[in-house]
């Protein structure tokens, strides 16, 4: 079962991968468009799919988003996927990293959770996707002083035609998103 973690930090914020980099199976780190994608080849070899393609669900992988900036004032929440299946039984050394960074980001507090989504002010500055994704959102303090001076957060995966929605709901209270 594939796990993400999700938190709030301003962008440029290397703390996450820090926390990686800090290992002795210190990850080869692979850059793409919207992140990294880091490998432990110290765990076994990236598995390939019937298309060429490495196979994310086979392989000892991380893939981490960092937090971003959208339309000027929406960040991008913070994610952390770990997306091998049966991660304890295929790569236990990765199992072990992630329940350790797991450990770690519950030193953080909770920026906001799904159970708070009802309540109200716990919501708002979080818009899009990130709210029918995440479960619990952690705060570095960074992400929780944006989160105080009114910052509003979305999901990396938004499209153009969320962030319209968004920019809309947004300029009504008065947030310039363009």
């Amino acid at each position: 079962m594939a796990t993400t973690y999700y938190f709030i930090a301003e962008p440029g914020d290397t703390s996450v991968m820090d926390w990686f980099r800090t290992h002795d199976s210190c990850p080869m780190e692979m850059q793409h468009q919207d992140g990294l994608t880091l490998f432990f080849k110290d765990f076994g070899r990236l598995a390939v799919g019937p298309d060429g393609d490495i196979d994310p669900t086979r392989s000892p992988l991380v893939s981490l988003f960092p937090p971003g900036v959208r339309r000027r004032a929406l960040w991008t929440v913070g994610e952390v996927h770990f997306l091998t299946r049966n991660l304890p039984t295929t790569f236990a050394g990765l199992e072990h990293i992630r329940r350790r960074f797991q450990s770690w980001l519950k030193t953080h507090p909770v920026a906001w959770e799904r159970k708070w989504a009802s309540e109200p002010d716990h919501s708002y500055p979080f818009e899009g996707e990130i709210l029918g994704l995440a479960d619990r959102i952690y705060g570095f303090p960074s992400g929780l002083a944006a989160l105080e001076g009114g910052r509003y957060f979305v999901t990396h995966g938004d499209n153009d035609l969320t962030l319209d929605k968004i920019a809309r709901k947004l300029r009504l209270r008065g947030v310039d998103c363009s």
